[in-house]
């Protein structure tokens, strides 16, 4: 009788997670969530994303050549939405 062999595939260690990408700004909901304003090197070196973690709610910020003026759109729309969202973040 053969033995089981495991296929070779499954031997191969799986590559390294890269590492998360830490938030730039956060700021507090209302509702006790957070907006964090964090950079996307992955789509353009000046591109900015804006995510509740109430609501769910992602914007990307990338409209402008250069990463000042787009910053400054991400935190300004992070910092409206804090504002008015009532979305508590879930739990786990």
């Amino acid at each position: 009788m053969k033995a089981f062999s495991t296929p070779t595939w499954a031997r191969t260690p799986a590559p390294p997670m890269p590492e998360p990408v830490k938030p730039f700004a956060r700021y507090l909901t209302v509702g006790g969530a957070t907006v964090d304003v964090t950079p996307k090197p992955e789509v353009d070196e000046d591109s900015w994303q804006t995510k509740c973690t109430g609501c769910d709610e992602v914007q990307e910020h990338n409209l402008y050549y250069g990463a000042d003026r787009n910053l400054r759109d991400a935190r300004q729309w992070a910092q409206a939405h804090a504002e008015k969202c009532r979305a508590m973040p879930m739990e786990g």
